[in-house]
């Protein structure tokens, strides 16, 4: 049941396909067993074989929004399907399973900190949003302030330009000629300055007798 308010939460809220991936059953340290179960068999279940159970107080106040899509959305959806736990379960794991499809996809192809133009191109725009997703989330440690608009927008601009835009939190999108990568605005200018670096003091190799290769 709470899986069930938790997919229509951020349906409401227009998470996308991640968002209808629910309460995942296992994630890190945490392993949720009774997903697959309803409160009421829960309840039930306590009930028949004599074991307490604390309910919070603050369950009853639709108020708060997960308790009003409690008492007046659920009911409502189990009239159109009396087994909407089980449909909205079926419908979680679909989700993941393709949401880790598409992270695996996008890990392989910035796995190097960077996209090439070419490959990002090339890939469905689901699989951009997701690279650059997984590029921004790689680079900052977590991927708050990035909503599907910045991340379409982000898409679109580095699949048909050249430049560099700006990003949440003070962090930057660069759309090279041959690659596409984060950094921080100033980081340009720091590559830039590191290339001259290694080009003016890089030795002469010698290559026949007229022709020297310098890096």
């Amino acid at each position: 049941t709470d899986n069930l308010e938790t997919v229509i939460f951020n349906l409401a809220r227009g998470s996308g396909t991640t968002g209808m991936g629910g309460i995942a059953p296992i994630r890190k340290n945490i392993i949720r067993p009774l997903l697959c179960v309803s409160g009421e068999e829960i309840r039930s279940y306590a009930k028949e074989n004599n074991i307490q159970y604390v309910t919070d107080s603050t369950n009853a106040d639709t108020a708060y929004t997960r308790n009003h899509i409690r008492k007046n959305i659920v009911p409502l959806l189990r009239e159109i399907n009396p087994s909407a736990e089980e449909a909205v379960l079926r419908l979680t794991k679909i989700a993941r399973s393709e949401v880790d499809y598409i992270k695996s996809e996008a890990a392989k192809l910035s796995a190097n900190g960077y996209v090439t133009r070419d490959d990002f191109c090339k890939a469905h725009p689901a699989l951009r949003t997701r690279i650059l997703h997984t590029l921004y989330t790689d680079f900052a440690g977590t991927p708050d302030g990035l909503s599907a608009a910045v991340l379409e927008n982000a898409a679109e601009f580095a699949s048909g330009a050249t430049g560099k835009i700006s990003l949440p939190h003070n962090i930057t999108l660069f759309s090279d000629r041959d690659r596409i990568y984060i950094g921080t605005a100033n980081e340009e200018k720091c590559c830039e300055k590191t290339l001259l670096s290694l080009i003016l003091n890089a030795p002469a190799v010698p290559f026949g007798e007229n022709f020297a290769v310098a890096l």
